[in-house]
């Protein structure tokens, strides 16, 4: 029977329905939807709700949950799966004080606009967890535990899918489904190794991780398509590093990579020492 490996934060998000969000909003201000006000100044006021109204919003977003959770194993035809949700500990977060900055300052500002999704959210996540949906990723992200168990997977010849709407889980070899898109396909090893190397060299601004200067994701691609051998993907990398940062490549490409790496184990870590073309330039 095969597993399905969730990304539980994806799922935590889809369920708070931002159509149901526009309607909540919406009985506030009669016939038309207005998501703001404005105070005195003219400064924006966020919308308020009573507890009942938030009880029902949580409620609705709870079952959407279950319902969603439920729909997936139907889909695949198992009652097998494995989710994991962030904690409030991530080891990125104490490396880089700038990490997901950008996630941090939509947020705000979607909350100054009366948009606190967010916080039913994270109640929902609280519920997964709490009701034995899910396991918080410790010290690390989702997208970890979901590599990690995917990994143990492969490693014992099981099937599993992995279920998430993030592109960084294209490093993953194995089958992907998306639950927005209804779409599922298959990342072959060596799509998972080249996307894996054209985000050291793009980095990722949804993240706030730096790559190289000027280097895009069809920059990137276009760089790592005639190659063929990791060690060449590695040489590529480390040739760009070397022109944007002179230096200080080194430093930066450990930095960008301890980032961008999804785990393979608990205990894991990005490490370029043992790349040869590393080894050649640091002596």
């Amino acid at each position: 029977m095969i597993t399905l490996i969730i990304d539980g934060d994806v799922t935590c998000h889809r369920a708070c329905r931002y159509d149901e969000w526009k309607k909540r909003v919406a009985k506030k201000h009669g016939e038309f939807v207005q998501i703001t006000d404005l105070d005195a100044e003219g400064k924006v006021k966020p919308i308020k709700h009573t507890k009942e109204e938030d009880r029902e919003y949580m409620e609705r977003s709870w079952a959407n949950f279950e319902r969603d959770v439920g729909d997936l194993l139907a889909k695949f035809y198992t009652s097998k799966m494995i989710m994991a949700v962030k904690s409030s500990t991530n080891f990125r977060d104490d490396m880089y004080e700038d990490y997901k900055d950008n996630r941090r300052k939509q947020n705000a500002v979607l909350e100054a606009k009366g948009e606190t999704r967010g916080r039913f959210i994270s109640g929902i996540r609280h519920l997964a967890v709490s009701n034995g949906y899910a396991v918080e990723a410790v010290g690390m992200e989702a997208d970890d535990y979901v590599r990690i168990w995917a990994e143990e997977y492969r490693a014992a010849g099981k099937e599993f899918v992995v279920v998430s709407i993030d592109k960084d889980l294209n490093c993953i070899p194995g089958k992907h489904y998306n639950p927005q898109k209804k779409e599922l396909w298959t990342v072959t090893e060596d799509y998972a190794t080249r996307f894996y190397y054209q985000q050291l060299l793009q980095g990722d601004p949804t993240d706030n991780i730096p790559g190289i200067p000027g280097v895009g994701p069809i920059t990137a691609e276009r760089e790592i398509a005639a190659l063929k051998t990791e060690s060449e993907f590695q040489e590529c990398v480390v040739s760009h590093y070397i022109a944007a940062y002179e230096d200080e490549w080194y430093e930066l490409l450990k930095f960008n990579g301890s980032l961008i790496y999804i785990l393979k184990t608990l205990d894991d870590k990005f490490d370029c020492d043992d790349w040869e073309i590393v080894k050649e330039f640091r002596g």
